[in-house]
């Protein structure tokens, strides 16, 4: 594992988080639309490298600090969100996948809608909207393959920023979960009594380019059957716990 390391004149707010695996193409833009941002506050940038075998990590190492990136032997999507988590320093976390993008102000309204909870009753994450769109380089044809939602639909990992105390109540991203590990942690961050705002913008835009993760039909829908199963036993447990 390799890390290069984050200067130690300032110490991040927040830690965003994107995990690769041979996902050079569209590396750099994501990357970008972090650190173009407006008015975020002091970050840093894990690019955690899930064992790449182009040139994902390159990419990632020709961008200066605050971007670092995180070399790990392949073990999936969620152990690199794993991994990421277990260095990062800010006070709140952002997970971005490799080919999605940030508007610019996507962090700060963020931010905003955090600080505007007060110190009563603080946030434990807030959610934004998500605009799916088919990547530009795609032909008529092949583009044409892709149903996308016309307007902006609710978000969820990706969408959402986290406080990095909550997360840790939550716990890890279960590895088991190939394919919807992140929906899997949000249902326990609902059963661990999440304080969640939403806010009525676009903070995501999810490229769709025919490699996506959430496109792999058969596999995908019963791991998220099972994770619903799993989300309800645990629930009914709960009940019969609490009304012995």
């Amino acid at each position: 594992m390799s890390l290069h390391p984050t200067p130690s004149h300032e110490i991040p707010r927040l830690s965003v988080i994107i995990p690769v695996w041979n996902g050079e193409r569209y590396l750099a833009e994501s990357i970008s639309s972090v650190l173009e941002q407006k008015g975020a506050p002091a970050l840093e940038v894990i690019v955690v490298d899930d064992g790449s075998e182009d040139q994902s990590a390159a990419v990632a190492e020709r961008f200066p600090p605050p971007v670092r990136c995180l070399r790990v032997a392949h073990g999936g999507l969620a152990a690199a969100r794993n991994a990421g988590v277990a260095v990062a320093q800010g006070e709140y976390l952002l997970h971005l996948d490799a080919d999605d993008l940030l508007p610019q102000a996507s962090i700060a309204t963020r931010m905003a809608a955090f600080e505007g909870t007060g110190a009563g009753e603080p946030a434990d994450i807030v959610v934004g909207q998500m605009q799916v769109f088919v990547s530009p380089e795609l032909g008529p044809e092949e583009a044409s393959r892709y149903r996308v939602p016309p307007g902006p639909q609710r978000g969820g990992l990706s969408s959402s920023l986290i406080r990095t105390s909550f997360a840790a109540q939550v716990g890890r991203f279960d590895t088991s979960r190939r394919h919807s590990a992140d929906m899997d942690w949000m249902l326990r961050a609902t059963e661990h009594g999440a304080g969640v705002v939403e806010v009525p913008t676009v903070v995501l835009r999810r490229r769709i380019h025919g490699g996506n993760l959430s496109l792999t039909p058969g596999r995908f829908e019963r791991e998220r059957l099972a994770i619903v199963r799993a989300a309800l036993k645990r629930r009914r447990l709960a009940q019969r716990d609490q009304n012995p």
